[in-house]
């Protein structure tokens, strides 16, 4: 008797799913799903975008603030050629490293195209690299393994990118022109970037 009741049930329950009540339901339900999983990942892609143009704009202002940054003169020394001493290039590049941590930012470098290659005018490695000599040294050669950086300085156009080179592999490079406290723009012979 007992197998004989709870077979009963089981249709009795089977029936009372199978109405059109329960139908509507289960397709609000799946609805209801469908619309949270299409909400989250546009909420996603909303704010991925954010804060890619957050960096964006954070990079672009302390490209533009660089020249500034710098005693007035270094920009036209560096990009001639002449001489700075150790001493003067590792407190400019302390200084740019407190402004990049400030602005969030992790490096903010200034490249030049020297006979063919990318030179180092300025990096704004932080203490501990200073410290451990792993930094770019003034004018000393760069290369990266894309070649993002020569194709920045060749055509003056802003790049993004990942980038590799001795220091490591960088996610994210953002190769703009600057331009000197003139408004001369430079951006054939230097750029700078990464957040």
């Amino acid at each position: 008797m007992s197998l004989q009741m709870g077979s009963y049930f089981f249709q009795y329950r089977f029936r009372r799913i199978n109405t059109a009540r329960v139908k509507i339901l289960l397709v609000l339900l799946a609805l209801n799903l469908l619309l949270m999983l299409v909400f989250t990942m546009l909420i996603q892609w909303v704010m991925s975008t954010e804060v890619r143009r957050d960096a964006d704009n954070r990079l672009a202002v302390a490209v533009q603030t660089l020249p500034m940054l710098l005693p007035p003169d270094y920009l036209h020394r560096a990009m001639a050629g002449a001489a700075v001493s150790s001493a003067e290039y590792l407190s400019i590049a302390e200084r740019l490293n407190q402004y990049c941590q400030i602005a969030g930012i992790r490096y903010l470098y200034v490249f030049r195209l020297v006979d063919g290659h990318v030179s180092y005018m300025l990096d704004s490695a932080p203490p501990a690299e200073l410290a451990a000599d792993r930094y770019g040294h003034y004018q000393i050669k760069y290369q990266d393994d894309e070649g993002l950086v020569m194709a920045a300085l060749l055509d003056g156009k802003a790049r993004k990118g990942t980038v590799s080179n001795a220091y490591g592999k960088f996610y994210k490079l953002w190769a703009m022109p600057i331009k000197s406290r003139s408004g001369v723009d430079k951006g054939r012979h230097q750029f700078a970037g990464q957040p």
